[in-house]
């Protein structure tokens, strides 16, 4: 539930989403200047990492909760 109410609250934001792996995305992001201002900016600052596999937005069932809840 709590994957589901973040991904669905930084959707609404239309703030980046998906999941990356933790260890790299978090190197990443301490080891990048501005990193938080830019993502907020909306800046795909995380597009290099690797990324979780799938997308709870892909989940039709998922999707319509999201749009239900956060329309």
């Amino acid at each position: 539930a709590y994957s589901l109410a973040l991904t669905g609250a930084l959707w609404c934001a239309e703030l980046d989403h998906r999941a990356y792996e933790l260890t790299g995305g978090l190197e990443f992001a301490i080891a990048t200047e501005d990193v938080e201002r830019r993502w907020l900016d909306g800046e795909d600052v995380f597009a290099g990492q690797r990324r979780r596999p799938g997308d709870l937005l892909d989940e039709p069932g998922y999707k319509a909760i999201i749009d239900e809840a956060l329309g």
